[in-house]
């Protein structure tokens, strides 16, 4: 019997199901090549392949139809791997908890006790090797990063133009606007811009003003819009962290990390109250709320660090914007840092009105495809002081919503909104303990780096349940989880939704866990 190298993996199963084995051998070259692309295969190779057809004629036909037939496998004959895909994370598990070990010693009895083998989902995309040649950059902007994979990496309902405020807020949106040009100017033009250039910007931008006034979501804002154009370059982050980058390294190395940035936006620095001048760290904060790990040791002064960011920002015409609850002078700053931070241009946003709310309503239940009637939002923005409070009322009605399969009645609204909007009885610590109890692996290897299929499946799960339940942007999301890059989060948050499209398993498992997840009472 002659196969051709294009030979499918459905037709080399059924022969070697059904072939005898005095056809076996005959095939062996062309069998061997379907895998491994080589004209000649070695012959203790060949002598396995009776074994494996007589291994899987032990497979009953169901079961190789349940197991074997949706896998796609890759041989690297030479560096002794095989490559297995799943169709999708779910089946991964399946396949993990029934097939895997049978799987495995079948492989190794065919292709040796060495061969590595390998899993993941969806479809390998073969290609063939090219030389490396780096293009020309055409511009600052192409040099500094080139492929841009996702333009707005903190989410992409936070731009300048989707910021909801009236005459109160101009003077906050336009100096968050002249402070994202000054930083595109220098990024391009490798200096500082001149007052001819742009005009007047500020170099050092403090946003600050009450809980839920919009704060956070200029400075994501100011964060997508230079992500553009720095990329990596860009360095944004929560106060703590901060505090967590040089907790976890060396000072040189941090101090190096930061200051090698072209544009540094931080979030949260009231917190700066809550840190003594040299401090235990609270190095890994969201992972010791799960697992008990002992206390760190002293870290370095945030305070001065901060001090000697700002002056070498200023001094080379960086941007620093910072972020906080309050006015600055009730941050416990210390005479230093708040001398510095007197030298930039202080924006203070105040509390929103109902006309606020309401448009912010408006633009919420739009962008989350949310049918509520002008009645309804305005009984949202009516129970709601701050935008915050309203974006978690929002996110409550839209999973509601997803979980009922229907509109909303108005008793049903009425419920959610005298629950509020305030998330803080859901937090990740807990979705990432519902969703480790659910899939039956421990809450502390999902935050690891494992990467076992049902890991990885536990974690984009809790992943995406943190971005849809509680709106965290991906970076946020993405520290939480070890340190992960945004690109990581958005790849499985983005794999779990598709799933849920195409296959119902995986969609009554993410309603099972939302439903878990909004009946939890703190």
């Amino acid at each position: 019997m002659e196969l051709r190298n294009a030979v499918s993996k459905e037709t080399l199963r059924k022969y070697l199901l059904t072939s005898s084995a005095e056809a076996i051998p005959q095939a062996r070259p062309s069998l061997l090549s379907c895998f491994t692309n080589a004209e000649n295969p070695k012959p203790q190779l060949q002598d396995r392949l009776s074994a494996a057809g007589e291994a899987l004629e032990s497979c009953s036909e169901t079961a190789l139809q349940s197991w074997f037939d949706p896998l796609e496998i890759l041989l690297d004959q030479e560096a002794g791997t095989l490559a297995v895909r799943f169709p999708h994370a779910f089946f991964g598990i399946r396949f993990s908890s029934l097939f895997q070990k049978l799987f495995e010693k079948k492989a190794r009895e065919l292709w040796g006790k060495g061969l590595s083998i390998t899993y993941g989902a969806g479809k390998f995309t073969p290609s063939p090797p090219v030389p490396f040649v780096q293009p020309a950059p055409e511009s600052r902007q192409d040099a500094l990063h080139p492929a841009v994979a996702n333009p707005m990496p903190f989410g992409e309902e936070w731009t300048f133009d989707t910021f909801i405020g009236n005459g109160k807020h101009k003077w906050a949106l336009s100096l968050a606007r002249d402070i994202t040009r000054r930083a595109v100017y220098r990024a391009t033009h490798g200096r500082a811009p001149s007052l001819d250039d742009i005009g007047e910007a500020p170099g050092l931008l403090v946003l600050c003003g009450p809980h839920g006034t919009g704060k956070t979501h200029l400075l994501r804002a100011i964060g997508n819009e230079l992500f553009r154009t720095l990329g990596s370059d860009l360095y944004y982050a929560s106060l703590s962290d901060l505090e967590l980058l040089f907790a976890g390294r060396s000072v040189l190395a941090a101090r190096q990390e930061l200051l090698s940035k072209e544009a540094v936006l931080i979030d949260d620095f009231q917190h700066l109250s809550r840190i003594p001048d040299k401090t235990p760290t609270t190095a890994s904060r969201f992972r010791a709320q799960i697992v008990a790990e002992p206390e760190q040791p002293a870290g370095p002064s945030v305070r001065e660090e901060l001090c000697l960011l700002l002056d070498r920002f200023m001094d080379q015409g960086k941007p620093v914007i910072v972020a906080g609850v309050g006015r600055p002078k009730e941050w416990s700053l210390g005479k230093a840092l708040l001398s510095r931070l007197e030298t930039g241009l202080w924006a203070e946003l105040p509390e929103p009105d109902l006309d606020v709310r309401l448009r912010y309503a408006q633009q919420q239940a739009k962008f989350r495809r949310l049918p509520l009637s002008r009645e309804q939002l305005l009984l949202i923005a009516q129970h709601c002081p701050d935008v915050r409070r309203l974006s978690g009322v929002i996110l409550r009605v839209a999973s509601h919503r997803s979980l009922l399969g229907r509109d909303l009645s108005e008793q049903d609204l009425l419920n959610i909104v005298r629950q509020g909007g305030d998330s803080s009885a859901l937090t990740p610590q807990l979705i990432v303990s519902i969703v480790g109890e659910h899939c039956g692996v421990p809450a502390k290897e999902i935050l690891g780096e494992k990467r076992r299929p049902d890991l990885v499946q536990a974690r984009q799960l809790a992943m995406y349940l943190c971005r849809e339940l509680l709106g965290h942007s991906y970076p946020v999301i993405g520290r939480m989880f070890g340190g992960k890059d945004h690109s990581t989060v958005m790849h499985g948050v983005k794999k779990i939704k598709l799933l849920q499209e195409s296959d119902r398993l995986a969609h009554s498992m993410v309603t099972e866990l939302t439903k878990a997840c909004l009946e939890h009472r703190g």
